[in-house]
Protein backbone atom coordinates (compact mmCIF):
# COMPACT_ATOMS: atom_id res chain seq x y z
CA UNK A 1 0.00 0.00 0.00
CA UNK A 2 1.32 3.34 -0.71
CA UNK A 3 1.23 6.35 1.62
CA UNK A 4 1.47 10.12 0.91
CA UNK A 5 3.45 12.13 3.34
CA UNK A 6 2.42 16.01 3.88
CA UNK A 7 5.72 17.66 4.82
CA UNK A 8 6.05 20.96 5.40
CA UNK A 9 9.23 23.17 5.23
CA UNK A 10 9.75 26.69 5.60
CA UNK A 11 11.55 28.69 3.08
CA UNK A 12 12.17 26.85 -0.48
CA UNK A 13 13.48 23.97 -0.55
CA UNK A 14 17.42 23.06 -1.57
CA UNK A 15 19.18 20.74 -3.96
CA UNK A 16 20.45 18.82 -1.25
CA UNK A 17 17.34 18.65 0.45
CA UNK A 18 15.42 17.10 -2.38
CA UNK A 19 18.19 14.72 -3.16
CA UNK A 20 18.01 13.37 0.61
CA UNK A 21 13.93 12.86 -0.07
CA UNK A 22 14.52 11.32 -2.78
CA UNK A 23 16.73 8.82 -1.40
CA UNK A 24 14.72 8.36 1.22
CA UNK A 25 11.89 7.27 -0.96
CA UNK A 26 14.12 5.41 -2.97
CA UNK A 27 14.70 3.50 -0.12
CA UNK A 28 10.77 3.07 1.10
CA UNK A 29 9.38 3.40 -2.50
CA UNK A 30 5.86 2.57 -0.77
CA UNK A 31 6.36 6.41 1.02
CA UNK A 32 5.88 9.32 -1.24
CA UNK A 33 6.92 12.79 -0.32
CA UNK A 34 4.65 16.13 -0.82
CA UNK A 35 6.60 19.10 -0.04
CA UNK A 36 4.94 21.93 1.32
CA UNK A 37 6.88 24.76 1.23
CA UNK A 38 5.61 27.94 3.48
CA UNK A 39 7.49 31.02 4.02
CA UNK A 40 9.31 32.02 7.42
CA UNK A 41 6.82 35.21 7.32
CA UNK A 42 3.33 32.76 7.38
CA UNK A 43 5.06 29.77 9.06
CA UNK A 44 3.85 30.16 12.50
CA UNK A 45 0.36 31.16 11.85
CA UNK A 46 -0.09 28.33 9.23
CA UNK A 47 1.46 25.98 11.80
CA UNK A 48 -0.94 27.47 14.85
CA UNK A 49 -3.62 26.75 12.48
CA UNK A 50 -2.80 23.62 12.34
CA UNK A 51 -2.65 23.22 15.68
CA UNK A 52 -6.36 24.28 16.31
CA UNK A 53 -8.03 22.60 13.72
CA UNK A 54 -5.83 19.41 12.87
CA UNK A 55 -5.56 19.63 9.30
CA UNK A 56 -2.27 20.10 7.67
CA UNK A 57 0.93 18.60 7.00
CA UNK A 58 1.80 15.16 8.32
CA UNK A 59 5.62 16.07 9.09
CA UNK A 60 6.54 19.80 9.65
CA UNK A 61 9.93 21.68 9.76
CA UNK A 62 9.65 24.44 12.71
CA UNK A 63 11.63 27.34 15.16
CA UNK A 64 13.37 25.00 17.37
CA UNK A 65 12.30 27.45 19.86
CA UNK A 66 8.19 26.80 18.56
CA UNK A 67 7.83 23.63 19.38
CA UNK A 68 6.96 23.92 23.52
CA UNK A 69 4.08 26.39 22.40
CA UNK A 70 2.44 23.61 19.99
CA UNK A 71 3.19 21.09 22.88
CA UNK A 72 1.31 23.09 25.52
CA UNK A 73 -2.11 23.10 22.62
CA UNK A 74 -1.92 19.33 22.36
CA UNK A 75 -0.98 19.38 19.24
CA UNK A 76 1.96 16.83 18.90
CA UNK A 77 2.83 13.28 18.95
CA UNK A 78 5.34 12.52 21.07
CA UNK A 79 8.41 10.47 20.28
CA UNK A 80 8.81 6.92 22.02
CA UNK A 81 11.84 6.00 23.93
CA UNK A 82 13.06 3.02 21.08
CA UNK A 83 12.45 5.60 18.45
CA UNK A 84 14.84 8.10 19.95
CA UNK A 85 17.36 5.23 20.92
CA UNK A 86 17.23 4.19 17.00
CA UNK A 87 18.95 7.13 16.45
CA UNK A 88 21.64 6.64 19.30
CA UNK A 89 19.84 8.33 22.31
CA UNK A 90 19.97 12.02 23.46
CA UNK A 91 23.85 11.45 23.52
CA UNK A 92 24.23 11.18 19.91
CA UNK A 93 22.73 15.42 19.58
CA UNK A 94 24.42 18.52 20.43
CA UNK A 95 23.09 19.03 23.92
CA UNK A 96 21.93 22.31 23.32
CA UNK A 97 19.70 21.06 20.36
CA UNK A 98 18.38 18.13 22.61
CA UNK A 99 17.60 20.89 25.07
CA UNK A 100 14.55 21.80 22.29
CA UNK A 101 12.77 18.15 22.01
CA UNK A 102 11.23 18.61 25.52
CA UNK A 103 9.48 21.07 27.47
CA UNK A 104 9.96 22.42 30.83
CA UNK A 105 7.51 20.54 33.20
CA UNK A 106 5.91 18.12 30.66
CA UNK A 107 7.49 14.98 30.40
CA UNK A 108 8.17 13.22 26.40
CA UNK A 109 10.25 14.28 23.36
CA UNK A 110 7.86 16.14 21.48
CA UNK A 111 10.29 17.01 18.41
CA UNK A 112 13.79 15.74 16.69
CA UNK A 113 16.60 18.89 16.32
CA UNK A 114 17.40 18.92 12.35
CA UNK A 115 19.41 21.74 12.03
CA UNK A 116 21.40 24.17 14.19
CA UNK A 117 21.84 28.07 13.67
CA UNK A 118 23.97 30.60 15.88
CA UNK A 119 25.37 33.82 15.71
CA UNK A 120 29.36 34.79 15.16
CA UNK A 121 31.75 37.47 15.34
CA UNK A 122 32.99 38.59 12.73
CA UNK A 123 36.23 41.03 12.43
CA UNK A 124 39.35 42.07 10.45
CA UNK A 125 42.30 41.19 11.44
CA UNK A 126 44.05 43.58 9.96
CA UNK A 127 42.21 46.61 11.51
CA UNK A 128 42.65 44.86 15.33
CA UNK A 129 46.38 44.93 14.77
CA UNK A 130 46.67 48.29 13.76
CA UNK A 131 44.62 49.11 16.33
CA UNK A 132 47.35 47.50 19.08
CA UNK A 133 44.33 44.63 20.22
CA UNK A 134 45.42 41.37 21.42
CA UNK A 135 43.44 38.84 18.82
CA UNK A 136 43.91 35.80 21.28
CA UNK A 137 41.56 37.60 23.91
CA UNK A 138 39.57 40.00 21.70
CA UNK A 139 36.24 38.31 21.82
CA UNK A 140 36.60 35.79 25.02
CA UNK A 141 34.28 37.93 26.93
CA UNK A 142 31.66 40.67 27.23
CA UNK A 143 34.49 43.09 29.16
CA UNK A 144 36.96 41.93 26.65
CA UNK A 145 34.64 43.02 23.80
CA UNK A 146 33.84 46.21 24.93
CA UNK A 147 37.31 46.86 25.43
CA UNK A 148 37.98 45.65 21.96
CA UNK A 149 35.36 47.79 20.36
CA UNK A 150 37.06 51.26 22.63
CA UNK A 151 40.70 50.17 21.32
CA UNK A 152 39.53 50.45 17.68
CA UNK A 153 37.31 53.70 18.44
CA UNK A 154 40.53 55.05 20.11
CA UNK A 155 42.78 54.61 17.32
CA UNK A 156 40.38 56.56 14.99
CA UNK A 157 38.09 53.42 13.25
CA UNK A 158 35.39 55.33 11.39
CA UNK A 159 33.10 52.34 12.12
CA UNK A 160 34.54 50.38 14.71
CA UNK A 161 31.23 47.97 15.45
CA UNK A 162 28.31 47.63 13.52
CA UNK A 163 24.70 46.40 15.29
CA UNK A 164 21.38 45.82 13.89
CA UNK A 165 19.05 49.41 14.73
CA UNK A 166 17.21 50.57 12.12
CA UNK A 167 14.31 48.26 12.07
CA UNK A 168 12.79 45.76 14.55
CA UNK A 169 15.15 42.79 15.21
CA UNK A 170 14.02 39.36 16.47
CA UNK A 171 17.08 37.93 16.92
CA UNK A 172 18.29 40.59 19.38
CA UNK A 173 17.18 39.17 22.04
CA UNK A 174 19.04 36.33 20.97
CA UNK A 175 22.48 37.84 20.65
CA UNK A 176 22.04 39.71 24.12
CA UNK A 177 21.44 36.45 25.40
CA UNK A 178 25.02 35.63 25.48
CA UNK A 179 25.83 38.79 27.34
CA UNK A 180 22.86 37.92 29.99
CA UNK A 181 23.95 34.10 30.25
CA UNK A 182 27.99 35.23 30.80
CA UNK A 183 26.47 37.50 34.09
CA UNK A 184 24.67 34.48 35.18
CA UNK A 185 21.58 36.22 33.98
CA UNK A 186 18.11 34.51 33.05
CA UNK A 187 15.29 36.26 30.89
CA UNK A 188 12.60 33.16 32.22
CA UNK A 189 13.48 31.44 35.56
CA UNK A 190 14.78 27.62 34.78
CA UNK A 191 11.77 26.29 35.81
CA UNK A 192 9.48 28.64 33.52
CA UNK A 193 7.04 30.32 36.18
CA UNK A 194 8.76 33.69 36.36
CA UNK A 195 10.10 36.31 34.46
CA UNK A 196 14.13 37.31 35.99
CA UNK A 197 14.52 40.82 34.60
CA UNK A 198 14.46 42.12 38.06
CA UNK A 199 17.21 40.07 38.86
CA UNK A 200 20.65 41.74 39.22
CA UNK A 201 22.31 39.30 37.03
CA UNK A 202 20.19 39.80 34.38
CA UNK A 203 19.94 43.55 34.57
CA UNK A 204 24.13 43.52 34.54
CA UNK A 205 24.03 41.03 31.53
CA UNK A 206 21.82 43.51 29.20
CA UNK A 207 23.08 46.56 30.28
CA UNK A 208 26.45 45.00 29.13
CA UNK A 209 24.94 44.50 25.92
CA UNK A 210 23.35 47.53 25.07
CA UNK A 211 26.72 49.67 26.77
CA UNK A 212 27.53 48.46 22.71
CA UNK A 213 25.23 50.43 21.16
CA UNK A 214 26.32 53.80 22.53
CA UNK A 215 30.13 53.13 20.87
CA UNK A 216 28.48 53.03 16.92
CA UNK A 217 29.83 55.41 15.12
CA UNK A 218 26.86 58.46 14.28
CA UNK A 219 27.17 57.52 10.26
CA UNK A 220 26.26 53.58 11.60
CA UNK A 221 23.31 54.07 13.07
CA UNK A 222 19.74 52.81 12.19
CA UNK A 223 21.12 50.20 9.69
CA UNK A 224 18.90 47.20 9.34
CA UNK A 225 20.78 43.95 9.40
CA UNK A 226 21.33 43.30 5.96
CA UNK A 227 22.57 46.89 5.70
CA UNK A 228 24.90 46.05 8.67
CA UNK A 229 26.31 42.74 6.60
CA UNK A 230 26.68 45.01 3.59
CA UNK A 231 28.94 47.50 5.06
CA UNK A 232 30.86 45.03 6.06
CA UNK A 233 31.64 43.31 3.33
CA UNK A 234 32.55 46.67 1.13
CA UNK A 235 35.39 47.24 4.00
CA UNK A 236 33.59 49.65 5.72
CA UNK A 237 33.71 48.52 9.18
CA UNK A 238 35.82 46.55 11.40
CA UNK A 239 33.59 44.30 13.66
CA UNK A 240 30.08 42.74 12.55
CA UNK A 241 27.61 39.85 14.25
CA UNK A 242 25.97 37.83 11.99
CA UNK A 243 24.74 34.90 11.26
CA UNK A 244 26.44 31.17 11.15
CA UNK A 245 25.65 31.21 6.68
CA UNK A 246 27.61 34.45 6.55
CA UNK A 247 30.93 33.28 6.09
CA UNK A 248 29.81 31.78 3.53
CA UNK A 249 28.72 34.43 1.21
CA UNK A 250 31.11 36.72 2.66
CA UNK A 251 34.01 34.14 0.94
CA UNK A 252 32.37 33.72 -2.14
CA UNK A 253 31.13 38.09 -2.85
CA UNK A 254 33.23 40.21 -5.00
CA UNK A 255 33.42 42.61 -2.99
CA UNK A 256 36.24 44.13 -0.73
CA UNK A 257 39.12 40.91 -1.10
CA UNK A 258 41.42 42.50 1.76
CA UNK A 259 37.89 41.56 3.89
CA UNK A 260 37.95 38.12 3.16
CA UNK A 261 42.01 37.89 3.10
CA UNK A 262 42.07 39.34 6.73
CA UNK A 263 38.72 37.87 8.31
CA UNK A 264 38.66 36.44 11.76
CA UNK A 265 35.37 34.71 12.87
CA UNK A 266 35.08 34.09 16.99
CA UNK A 267 31.90 32.79 18.83
CA UNK A 268 29.75 35.11 20.61
CA UNK A 269 31.23 36.03 24.04
CA UNK A 270 31.14 34.09 26.84
CA UNK A 271 28.36 31.41 26.73
CA UNK A 272 27.10 31.80 22.82
CA UNK A 273 23.64 31.67 22.09
CA UNK A 274 22.27 27.97 19.75
CA UNK A 275 19.10 27.61 18.00
CA UNK A 276 18.10 26.13 14.70
CA UNK A 277 15.00 24.09 13.25
CA UNK A 278 13.06 20.53 14.51
CA UNK A 279 11.13 18.46 13.00
CA UNK A 280 7.53 17.63 15.01
CA UNK A 281 4.90 14.69 14.00
CA UNK A 282 1.24 16.08 14.42
CA UNK A 283 -1.24 14.78 16.69
CA UNK A 284 -3.68 14.12 13.86
CA UNK A 285 -1.63 11.32 12.16
CA UNK A 286 -2.13 8.43 14.92
CA UNK A 287 -5.81 8.25 13.75
CA UNK A 288 -3.61 6.11 10.39
CA UNK A 289 -1.23 3.50 11.98
CA UNK A 290 0.49 3.14 8.62
CA UNK A 291 1.25 6.95 7.77
CA UNK A 292 2.18 7.37 11.55
CA UNK A 293 4.83 4.87 10.86
CA UNK A 294 5.96 6.59 7.74
CA UNK A 295 6.27 9.40 9.21
CA UNK A 296 8.46 8.76 12.14
CA UNK A 297 10.64 6.66 9.37
CA UNK A 298 11.10 10.09 7.83
CA UNK A 299 11.44 12.10 11.14
CA UNK A 300 14.66 9.64 11.92
CA UNK A 301 15.89 9.54 8.45
CA UNK A 302 15.90 13.36 8.01
CA UNK A 303 17.86 13.35 11.84
CA UNK A 304 20.60 10.72 11.06
CA UNK A 305 24.28 10.94 10.78
CA UNK A 306 24.34 10.25 6.91
CA UNK A 307 21.52 12.71 6.32
CA UNK A 308 23.49 15.61 8.76
CA UNK A 309 26.55 14.86 6.79
CA UNK A 310 25.07 15.20 3.85
CA UNK A 311 23.27 18.42 5.30
CA UNK A 312 26.63 19.72 6.29
CA UNK A 313 27.16 20.52 2.67
CA UNK A 314 24.74 23.14 1.93
CA UNK A 315 26.82 26.08 3.49
CA UNK A 316 23.60 27.58 5.62
CA UNK A 317 22.80 23.92 6.91
CA UNK A 318 24.43 22.99 10.08
CA UNK A 319 24.20 19.14 11.72
CA UNK A 320 22.96 18.63 15.34
CA UNK A 321 24.28 15.38 15.85
CA UNK A 322 27.61 15.15 17.60
CA UNK A 323 28.81 12.38 15.10
CA UNK A 324 28.31 14.55 12.04
CA UNK A 325 30.43 17.78 13.48
CA UNK A 326 33.77 17.04 11.81
CA UNK A 327 31.27 17.10 7.89
CA UNK A 328 31.50 21.40 8.48
CA UNK A 329 32.92 22.77 5.50
CA UNK A 330 31.75 26.19 5.59
CA UNK A 331 34.90 27.94 3.96
CA UNK A 332 37.60 27.90 5.79
CA UNK A 333 39.21 25.67 8.87
CA UNK A 334 38.96 28.78 11.20
CA UNK A 335 35.26 28.97 10.21
CA UNK A 336 34.78 25.32 10.79
CA UNK A 337 36.30 25.29 13.95
CA UNK A 338 34.25 28.46 15.37
CA UNK A 339 31.31 26.55 14.32
CA UNK A 340 32.20 23.23 15.63
CA UNK A 341 32.81 25.42 19.58
CA UNK A 342 29.99 26.83 19.38
CA UNK A 343 27.43 24.40 18.46
CA UNK A 344 29.45 21.91 21.18
CA UNK A 345 29.64 24.66 24.12
CA UNK A 346 26.65 27.14 23.41
CA UNK A 347 23.13 27.24 25.16
CA UNK A 348 19.68 27.58 24.01
CA UNK A 349 16.51 29.09 25.22
CA UNK A 350 14.58 26.77 27.85
CA UNK A 351 11.63 25.30 26.00
CA UNK A 352 9.11 26.94 28.04
CA UNK A 353 5.37 26.44 27.08
CA UNK A 354 4.62 30.36 26.00
CA UNK A 355 8.03 31.03 24.78
CA UNK A 356 6.88 31.93 21.36
CA UNK A 357 4.69 34.86 22.79
CA UNK A 358 7.31 35.57 25.38
CA UNK A 359 9.82 36.04 22.40
CA UNK A 360 7.79 38.29 20.51
CA UNK A 361 6.80 40.36 23.47
CA UNK A 362 10.24 41.44 24.54
CA UNK A 363 12.12 41.37 20.91
CA UNK A 364 9.75 44.54 20.63
CA UNK A 365 11.18 45.51 23.99
CA UNK A 366 14.45 44.96 23.03
CA UNK A 367 13.39 47.02 19.98
CA UNK A 368 12.28 50.01 21.75
CA UNK A 369 15.01 49.99 24.16
CA UNK A 370 17.39 50.20 21.77
CA UNK A 371 16.14 53.12 19.82
CA UNK A 372 16.05 55.35 23.18
CA UNK A 373 19.94 54.56 23.67
CA UNK A 374 20.55 55.81 20.04
CA UNK A 375 17.88 58.73 19.88
CA UNK A 376 18.87 59.96 24.13
CA UNK A 377 22.35 60.27 23.62
CA UNK A 378 22.59 62.28 27.30
CA UNK A 379 20.07 59.99 28.82
CA UNK A 380 22.87 56.84 30.80
CA UNK A 381 21.88 53.33 28.86
CA UNK A 382 20.79 51.91 33.06
CA UNK A 383 18.12 54.88 33.03
CA UNK A 384 16.92 53.78 30.04
CA UNK A 385 16.50 49.91 31.05
CA UNK A 386 15.07 50.90 34.27
CA UNK A 387 12.26 52.40 32.05
CA UNK A 388 11.76 49.92 30.46
CA UNK A 389 12.38 46.67 32.18
CA UNK A 390 9.82 46.94 35.03
CA UNK A 391 6.86 47.52 32.49
CA UNK A 392 8.41 44.18 30.90
CA UNK A 393 8.62 42.12 34.19
CA UNK A 394 5.24 43.21 34.93
CA UNK A 395 3.55 42.27 31.54
CA UNK A 396 5.68 38.76 31.31
CA UNK A 397 4.64 37.94 35.01
CA UNK A 398 1.05 38.13 34.42
CA UNK A 399 1.38 35.93 31.28
CA UNK A 400 3.10 33.55 33.13
CA UNK A 401 0.66 33.06 36.32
Amino acid sequence: MSITLDFSLIGPPSQKLQELLDKFQEQRPNIKINLLSMSWENAWPNLLAHALYGKGADVSHIGSTWGSSLVAMNALREFQPQEIEALGGPQAFVPSAWESTGVVGIEGIWSLPWSSFTFLIMYRRDLLEMSGVDEATAFTSPAGFKQTVEKLKQAGMTSPLLLPSGAPFLDRIHIAASWMWSAGGQYISLDGKQACLNMPDTYNGLLSFFELYRLISPEDKNLDYNACLQRFQQGKAAIVIADCSYPYTLVHSEHAPQVVENLGVHSLPGIPVVSGDNLVIWRNVQQDSAREKAAVELAQFLVGREAQEHFCQMADQFPVRVDAMDAIQCCSPDVNNALRDTFLKGRAHKPIRLWSRIEFQLGRALDDITADILNTTDTPVETILDTHLPQMQEHLDRMLT
